[in-house]
């Protein structure tokens, strides 16, 4: 665990995000903040996880190796095994390094399709999909990527998700859907803007909270750290009013 400031969290370092899908609507899910991720030039790696049913965190690893995948993963086998089982996952592996991901990224951006064409082709699958991985370049999905093979995924295109593990040996962490960096930063500035430049200043300056001990005016002091996570949705009535918090939480950061 490492204390703020954790400088690591910065816009130069910034590598992408997920975000929550409406795979029914073809939409971004509403009320959600989407988890960023970083990488420097010697390769230490962060995510930042603003809002969770578990609550807020960072979590950091020293060394990161980074893919995305559709289709049936293995949460018992290591990120190796599940990229390599092509009988039943999908998957591009990213990289370890900001370069060769950041490289991978673009060159995945390559071969695009519209929302639109994406949503039709699943209505009514004509031709064989063959492991093909698709950018998403218009419409409400723009910035995420859907991947299909007629074996894998019944030739129809499903959202390509997050995997990352200290190394390919490793079981992997899997989340939401993978998206470019613009593709989150245009999200914050549309629906909750200074949101992302309040999780910035993480990176900048100790941040700090107090919990009162009322009725016997006492109160603790808490450093915001990594690998902690706060503010879990249980303690709240519902997931709104957790959002709610979390978002005063970060604005109130110095």
């Amino acid at each position: 665990m490492t204390e703020t400031p954790f400088p690591l969290i910065n816009p130069h370092n910034r590598l992408f995000a997920t975000m929550g899908i409406d795979e029914a609507n073809y939409t971004f899910n509403t009320q959600q903040l989407p988890s960023t991720y970083y990488m420097n030039a010697a390769n230490e790696f962060a995510r930042l996880r603003p809002l969770h049913s578990s609550g807020f965190g960072i979590f950091d690893s020293a060394t990161r190796r980074v893919a995305i995948y559709t289709g049936d993963w293995r949460r018992n086998e290591s990120l190796n095994e599940n990229v390599a089982d092509v009988a039943h996952v999908l998957s591009e592996v990213l990289g370890t390094t900001s370069y060769d991901i950041t490289t991978k990224i673009d060159q995945l951006k390559q071969n695009t399709m519209s929302t639109i064409a994406v949503r039709n082709h699943n209505q009514n699958p004509q031709a064989n999909l063959n492991r093909s991985v698709v950018y998403i370049n218009d419409g409400d999905l723009k910035g995420s990527f859907f991947g299909g093979d007629q074996n894998v995924t019944g030739n129809q295109y499903q959202v390509m998700r997050i995997a990352d593990a200290r190394q390919g040996t490793s079981r992997a962490h899997t989340g939401h859907s993978f998206v470019t960096k613009d593709t989150a930063e245009i999200y914050y500035q549309n629906h909750y803007p200074g949101i992302l430049e309040g999780l910035m200043q993480l990176g900048q300056l100790k941040q700090q909270f107090k919990i009162d001990l009322s009725p016997k005016g006492r109160a603790l002091d808490f450093v915001v750290e990594t690998g902690t996570e706060y503010f879990a949705e249980k303690m709240f009535d519902s997931r709104e009013m957790q959002s709610n918090f979390i978002r005063q939480f970060i604005m109130s950061f110095l």
